[in-house]
């Protein structure tokens, strides 16, 4: 009983207290907790939740929240010759407990919409459905693509048994011998009018397409190819193409560069709010955050959507500015001593 009471002459605390609060047991926890999140993370997306949301980990959590209150407490009592620990501690107290507050005072759902669609449930993550109050509708789903940066034609001339690729540069001719190949002109969005005139409908390439010239069995003719349809006859090429193959890639237009949707909030049927919703710039309402989330990755037509809740975000945010004083004072005043 004796030895439990004896007090460390530097803290005021019990020994065992003291030694608990010390900075070597918090590397110690930050190393484990650091340790368990890395193994975590490098497991399948569908078994990693199972290791963040045990009890175990919640239990290490908690022990390091202590740890880093504890600590706290000692900074302040040992005095202000080292004012940046206590501001630093406080900033790690800060992103703890606004991290189990969203954990488990928040609420996360999502959903895939199609442009008109509207939905007021959104999946959980637990199967659960979470209804917020309020509706939300895409009216536009907007991907910007790459066009025209890596056009490729694979060729397959009369008697051959496979494409081959050939890289696309606009005016200069191309392809094996026996089907030589001129590209023309690339259009990223191909439209035909009703007297015939083609042009490019926008500069999103929603439907990429190339004019070819081809000379093939002594034959020379002109036509279009199109990526999209990769196989649909090329149109205006029926004699050159007798025995052989011509196939279009727009390379360029398969890698995204941004997406959002254009979305409105409806409350009693009303609209309450609206906005465009890009990635890391969500759309704030009601105490929550719509994110932008996903996308369909094959015909680009429905929009993924994520509605967050997140009471101890403040926190957090408070949390990192304390933690950017505190290292700052460190750093400057450690200068001068």
């Amino acid at each position: 009983m004796y030895v439990g009471c004896v007090r460390s002459r530097h803290t005021g605390m019990p020994m065992l207290l003291s030694q608990f609060a010390s900075n070597r047991a918090t590397v110690v926890l930050l190393a484990v907790t650091a340790g368990i999140s890395a193994c975590a993370a490098l497991l399948p997306p569908a078994h990693a939740p199972a290791v963040f949301g045990s009890r175990a980990f919640v239990i290490l959590l908690g022990l390091l929240f202590l740890n880093i209150l504890f600590g706290a407490a000692v900074s302040v009592r040992r005095g202000l010759r080292k004012p940046w620990l206590p501001i630093i501690r406080l900033g790690a107290l800060l992103v703890l407990a606004g991290a189990f507050l969203g954990k488990y005072a928040g609420n996360r759902g999502g959903a895939r919409l199609y442009e008109g669609q509207q939905i007021g449930e959104f999946a959980e993550r637990d199967g659960g459905l979470l209804a917020p109050g309020f509706s939300l509708r895409l009216d536009r789903f907007s991907v910007e693509r790459y066009p025209g940066e890596k056009l490729e034609l694979g060729i397959s001339a009369p008697g051959g048994n496979s494409l081959a690729a050939y890289p696309v540069t606009i005016g200069r001719w191309t392809g094996p011998e026996g089907m030589r190949v001129l590209p023309v002109r690339y259009l990223p969005d191909f439209k035909m009018s009703g007297s015939g005139e083609i042009a490019s409908k926008s500069r999103d390439p929603n439907n990429p397409a190339l004019e070819i010239e081809v000379m093939a069995g002594g034959e020379r003719e002109r036509g279009w190819v199109f990526a999209r349809f990769p196989h649909f006859p090329p149109i205006g090429l029926s004699r050159t193409l007798r025995g052989g193959r011509i196939v279009f890639f727009d390379r360029g237009s398969e890698r995204i560069k941004s997406y959002s949707s254009r979305v409105a909030v409806l409350e009693g049927g009303r609209e309450a709010a609206s906005g465009t919703v890009e990635v890391n710039r969500p759309l704030k309402f009601g105490g929550y955050r719509i994110y932008q989330s996903s996308y369909d990755p094959v015909g680009w037509q429905w929009s993924g959507l994520e509605i967050v809740r997140d009471p101890g975000l403040p926190l957090v945010y408070c949390g990192y500015i304390l933690l950017a004083l505190g290292m700052t004072l460190w750093v400057g005043l450690d200068d001068f001593e």
